[in-house]
């Protein structure tokens, strides 16, 4: 994966006209992510998968005879090979994604973080199938980043009102996310607002 990164980093550094260290720089926070992320996310679920079935034996000790569901974050899902099999194959997707989509206008590198979670939650209703959570996935991603990208200068003016990279917003840069930029009905409410002149 850390070579994957890499050629990924080094194609986008040159396509978006970087320098050679720039691109060197950007080759080598891609490897990182794709290294490092999985790693940290296996121990999260590692954490978390005990303390579910704790929960679980709690709850059904204190209403016996009664089928109960504990709800858990997706991370518990984190430790199926199909989920991180697809989140490794969604991570260069993503990227490719945002540079080839007209209208997506930003790299998601740090919201990478959200693929596993993501893909988690969609894994149990595709039955643990790759094809079908990769295309899934995919499908998700595309509006995702659009959106991302579509509310974009609300992320910036955040940015702005708590002093977060004040240098290069004032060189004109701009900042957008998977998290919160990303979210769907954010968007609509946006759009909905500006209907009203807001």
């Amino acid at each position: 994966m850390s070579v994957i990164g890499a050629l990924v980093g080094v194609v986008l550094g040159i396509v978006s006209g970087y320098g050679l260290v720039n691109t060197a720089q950007l080759a080598i926070k891609l490897a990182s992510v794709l290294v490092i992320l999985p790693k940290m996310l296996s121990i999260i679920a590692e954490g978390i998968i005990p303390i579910s079935n704790s929960l679980s034996k709690f709850m059904k000790a204190k209403f016996p005879g009664r089928e109960l569901y504990v709800a858990v974050d997706p991370a518990i899902l984190l430790g199926d090979p199909s989920v991180m099999s697809t989140v490794i194959l969604m991570y260069p997707i993503s990227i490719v994604i945002a540079v080839i989509v007209p209208g997506c206008s930003f790299l998601p590198v740090a919201s990478l973080a959200c693929l596993p979670y993501w893909i988690g939650g969609m894994v149990p209703y595709t039955k643990g199938n790759i094809v079908h959570t990769l295309i899934i996935a995919i499908l998700w991603v595309i509006p995702t980043t659009l959106v991302a990208s579509s509310l974009a200068y609300i992320c910036t003016d955040l940015c702005s009102m708590t002093g977060l990279f004040a240098d290069q917003i004032a060189n004109g840069a701009m900042f957008a996310n998977w998290e919160e930029g990303g979210n769907f009905l954010l968007w609509i409410f946006v759009q909905i607002s500006h209907l009203f002149g807001f």
